[in-house]
């Protein structure tokens, strides 16, 4: 326990009191009255650190025991909708057991995301298939529809984590068939949502692409999600809705070297954080920490875009600052994926610091930065980005092998593209696909 109680100890309350009584006797004897009044401040003084100190200390403990308490709990949820699913007949209960086929599935989900496998989402896959032959569009549209976004969210989860898009074109289309007039008239609260994340899934899309046709259609969604009166209504909705926007924006601005649009996203990502700031008193602290940690990282992809078209570093040290904020807020063991995106957003901005300035440390720590992503960007557990982040550390390399002359070094960066290439060229990305040959040819040329 002390080890959680940082600067508490018992010597440090213990001389304040000695001090306190022995004045407080003196006072006494020279005056009852003012002894009682600064008898009524001192406590007040004393205990008022102290008191602190045990709510701090109750946070700590609550987030050090809550994190494995948490995971058992999804795994208690999962165990016992399985168990509650092998006595329910779809034939018979059909309700009860779609519904708990949908209540399987957000466990699955929810646990996929802390441990950063996929297999738990491709059984909340199949639970959630099965849940819509119960949940139809002609029975019930609203369940039908939550049921849909909820396919939509794990099918893009797992397409953050397959080679080729196929899933996330899955997942788009089962949110497009959502979005027409019976839902927005029937789910009026709920329509920002279904737009927010189909905006999300356009922006992973259209990131892939080499035009920008997907990336339009997503800022045009998130922009009607964060405009809507639902948005309005629950600042914290407005702030999730910004930063997709923001996403979907600096995503947007990059490819077309649009500076409006990279400042548009800079300032949607500091609302969101503005909001989630003023909200922190209503949101749990592990929800505080994930809405702020997204807020800054949608920030550093703002302001990395708008330091690469500025002979300005300043951008760049700004984006540095807000992924290493991001980063402070969890770690590696909290939100796995999240966190291996965060370093390699990190490790991109500081190779262009590295490259623009006559310095090898921000190339140094690139590489750095690219390594501890890799980690969870296994070749095996996400494909994709495991291509994604080997291309970067590559380019990382690389510089620093011309920086110094290191021929080690360009042949190693040469390996990491050929290999990043061997994935993107079945990944159907044309955008990562051209810009590893570039990297390729970049890195050849200087051997």
């Amino acid at each position: 326990m002390k080890a959680l109680l940082g600067d508490i100890s018992f010597s440090k309350c213990f001389w304040p009191l000695f001090a306190g009584v022995l004045i407080g006797g003196l006072l006494f004897v020279w005056s009852p009255g003012t002894f009682v009044l600064i008898l009524y401040v001192f406590a007040f003084l004393v205990c008022l650190p102290v008191l602190g100190a045990a709510v701090w200390w109750l946070r700590r403990i609550g987030a050090h025991i809550g994190s494995g308490s948490r995971d058992e709990a999804l795994r208690q949820e999962v165990h016992g909708q399985r168990r509650k699913l092998a006595r329910l007949s779809r034939d018979r209960q059909g309700e009860a057991w779609a519904t708990a086929q949908v209540r399987l599935a957000t466990a699955l989900g929810l646990l996929a995301e802390r441990e950063g496998s996929s297999a738990p989402f491709e059984e909340a896959l199949e639970a959630l298939r099965a849940a819509l032959s119960v949940f139809t569009r002609s029975k019930d549209h609203a369940k039908w529809a939550m049921t849909r976004h909820n396919l939509a969210i794990t099918l893009f989860r797992l397409g953050q984590r397959a080679p080729g898009i196929a899933r996330l074109k899955e997942a788009a289309a089962s949110l497009r068939d959502v979005l027409d007039d019976e839902t927005r008239r029937q789910m009026p609260d709920d329509w920002p949502a279904f737009q927010s994340l189909y905006g999300a899934i356009l922006t992973e899309l259209g990131m892939r692409d080499l035009g920008t046709e997907r990336l339009r259609e997503a800022v045009s969604a998130c922009r009607a999600a964060a405009a809507s009166d639902r948005a309005a209504e629950s600042p914290v909705l407005q702030g999730e809705y910004l930063v997709n926007l923001a996403f979907a924006l600096a995503s947007l601005g990059a490819r077309e070297g649009d500076t409006a649009l990279l400042k548009e996203a800079a300032g949607a990502s500091r609302q969101a954080l503005q909001i989630f700031v003023k909200a922190d008193d209503i949101l749990t602290e592990a929800e505080s920490a994930r809405f702020r940690a997204v807020g800054h990282e949608s920030l550093g992809c703002a302001l990395r875009g708008l330091g690469a078209g500025s002979p300005n570093a300043g951008f760049l040290q700004e984006a540095v600052a807000a992924f290493r904020e991001a980063l402070g807020l969890y770690g590696k063991d909290d939100r796995p994926f999240d966190w291996a995106e965060t370093q390699d957003h990190l490790g991109q901005t500081l190779r262009i610091l590295g490259e623009r300035e006559d310095d090898v440390l921000p190339l140094g720590e690139a590489v750095g930065a690219f390594r501890k992503a890799l980690e969870v960007r296994t070749r095996e557990s996400f494909p994709f980005y495991w291509a994604a982040s080997t291309d970067n550390l590559g380019r990382a390399l690389g510089a620093l092998g011309q920086r110094s002359a290191d021929d080690a070094l360009l042949r190693e960066a040469a390996a990491l593209h050929r290999a990043a290439l061997e994935v993107f060229e079945g990944a159907d990305a044309p955008a990562y696909l051209a810009e590893a040959r570039r990297n390729l040819e970049k890195a050849e040329a200087a051997l």
